[in-house]
């Protein structure tokens, strides 16, 4: 019997390739939230959102917790747990 290797059957997405510059921009910043949220909470970062998650949340006008939950693979208790600190503050939204 042939083994993979452990990453042989996971494809990297280059998400500055496949996201428009401004939604780059917005799942970079996300990724920053996700990073700082999985620290103080001591699991890894894709116990948060995975990066297929925050690219889905990158693309919302406004992140609200309905918004969220249109997310494939986000249920209410990942919007309960970390959806608040990724919610966009209307303000926020002005340029």
């Amino acid at each position: 019997m042939t083994s993979l290797p452990v990453n042989a059957s996971v494809k990297r997405v280059d998400y500055r390739q496949v996201l428009d510059e401004a939604t780059f921009k917005r799942f970079a910043a996300l990724r920053d939230i996700r990073k700082r949220v999985a620290e103080a909470e001591s699991v890894p970062a894709y116990v948060v959102f995975t990066d297929g998650e925050l690219a889905a949340i990158a693309k919302l006008e406004v992140i609200t917790p309905a918004g969220l939950s249109a997310v494939e693979g986000v249920g209410e208790k990942k919007i309960e747990k970390y959806g608040h600190y990724f919610q966009s503050n209307p303000s926020d939204e002005k340029g």
